[in-house]
This record gives C-alpha cells, structure tokens and sequence, in this order.
C-alpha cells in the first residue's frame, strides 16, 4: 500500500455485504467507531497488493456526504496530511475531478494525484457509489513532488433509517518502496483518524 492513499479519502468496490464484512476480507483493528480490515489482490503482472476496507456509521444522509467529499475546504479539514485539494474544471454533479497533493513526512518526498470521481445513485437515491480512479498522466507533473501512478477506491454510502453505513475500500498497483511492518501503523491510523474526522464534520454541521 503507497503510504499517501492512506490519506486519501475519495476501480473496485467491495461488493455489499448487509451482514457484515465480505468473507474475503482479513479484520485488522477498530478504533474511534471506525473498523479496518484487509485482502489481497492479485494484479496482472504476478504481483498482489492490498485493498484496505474501511467502515463507519455516520448519522446523515448520503447525498451531505456526498456533499463533503466534493467540498475544497471542507475536504482538507477531515482529509490527514492533505496540502492540497483542487476541483478541476466545471465537471457535474455526479462526476467530477480534483488535484490533491500531500505534505508526506521524511523519508518519503511530497507526492500528488488526480483523482476522477464518478457517482451513481440506487433506491431512489439512498445508496450512492462513488467510484474513484486516478488520472496520472491527466496533468503535467510538478518539480519536486513524486506523482502516484495508481490508484483506485470507492466509497459506498448506503442510508439507513437516521444515518449512512459508509464502506470506503482503496488500493494501488504502485510498488511500495518500504515494507508493511514499517509502513502499517501510520497507514490504518491515519485511515481511522481521517474517517472519523470526516464523521465528526458532517455530525457537526
């Protein structure tokens, strides 16, 4: 896992599952009411990867978070590590992208995407899935910032009476340049601490 997707909170979905975690998927730890669990990937080249599967309740409907994940401001309050996030052109209301750069701590340089989003929407609107990809070669890169190759998540918000189950996988193909046992801690607390950012910011509002 490249260490900056552990900030990005916005092409593979986990599939739903209303009991409960799918069975392919390891648990790994839960903490601030966020539950984080793990699988691996096969790519196409021979190598695996890992798909990180995030989950929370949060007590709005699915069309305010929807809201806040498209917000520039609001997105670098509850988005950990996040120098920058900028809308790209005029794009709609359920498809849109954004520049996001991260200010990463030594040893690793400062690194950016393009992230498009796609959104589409069930049961009268009260599930939402919003697919998210990155677009690499979309904008010319920056003196200084590394420029993440892949990546790809999605965010399914699925509303349930007063408030939203929220599933957020994420995963990239992009060679990791230091081991898991070094990496993984920063990676799921950073994770949780950004989910629950976001959970506290809309609650609030």
């Amino acid at each position: 896992m490249n260490l900056s997707l552990i900030l990005l909170l916005g092409i593979t979905c986990a599939t739903f599952n209303p009991e409960g975690t799918p069975s392919d998927y390891k648990f790994l730890k839960k903490e601030k009411q966020v539950s984080l669990s793990s699988r691996e990937i096969k790519l196409n080249n021979g190598r695996t990867t890992r798909e990180l599967r995030a989950e929370l309740v949060i007590n709005v409907r699915p069309e305010r978070i929807k809201e806040v994940l498209k917000n520039e401001q609001l997105s670098r309050q509850w988005m950990k590590g996040v120098e920058c996030f900028s809308l790209l052109g005029k794009g709609t209301d359920n498809n849109w992208k954004a520049y996001i750069r991260y200010n990463i701590p030594w040893p690793l340089s400062n690194q950016d995407c393009i992230i498009s989003y796609n959104c589409s929407s069930t049961n009268e609107g009260k599930a939402l899935t919003i697919k998210m990809i990155g677009l690499p070669d979309y904008l010319p890169k920056k003196d200084g910032v590394e420029r993440i190759s892949h990546v790809s998540g999605c965010w399914t918000i699925i509303q349930a009476a007063n408030s939203c189950r929220v599933i957020y996988t994420v995963y990239s193909e992009q060679k990791p340049r230091f081991p898991r046992w070094a990496t993984d801690p920063i990676v799921q607390q950073n994770l949780i601490n950004s989910l629950s950012s976001l959970k506290e910011l809309v609650e609030r509002e």
